[in-house]
């Protein structure tokens, strides 16, 4: 999620969800999974991942957003995903915690890069600056 009124992006620092939890303490860029729900036929399984995951995590709706990439990845659990990248700039409502799970920290770019520790998280945030100052300089956000 980028706030354009801060200039902020959201990242997310993790809670253990178990004990062996490897991404816990992590900072980490707001996702998920596509799911059963999400698949239906003639219609992009990963836009409707996207508005469902937003609005479990956040309690908004999505109005606005630009696809950054696909990418394959694996995370420190050892879970690989074809996963699609969005950068979210715009919503209806006010962004909530609404699962309680993970600590919500907003933080200019060049702050989140140099606090996520991943490298697929270090590329979707230089990606997502390049994309917002194309879309600030161009007035399309």
């Amino acid at each position: 999620l980028f706030d354009r009124d801060s200039g902020k992006v959201l990242l997310e620092k993790r809670h253990a969800k178990s004990p062996n939890d490897k991404m816990a303490g992590m900072l980490v860029i707001p996702g998920g999974k596509v799911e059963g729900v999400d698949k239906v036929p003639n219609e992009d399984c990963f836009e409707n991942a996207l508005k469902r995951e937003i609005f479990e995590e956040f309690g908004i709706i999505v109005t606005s957003r630009t696809v950054l990439f696909d990418t394959t990845h694996t995370t420190p659990n050892g879970n690989t995903y074809d996963s699609r990248v969005y950068l979210v700039h715009g919503w209806q409502g006010n962004v909530s915690n609404v699962e309680d799970r993970n600590e919500h920290l907003w933080l200019d770019i060049q702050e989140a890069e140099r606090l996520v520790s991943r490298p697929v998280a270090k590329r979707t945030i230089r990606v997502a600056g390049r994309c917002i100052a194309s879309l600030l300089r161009e007035r399309m956000i």
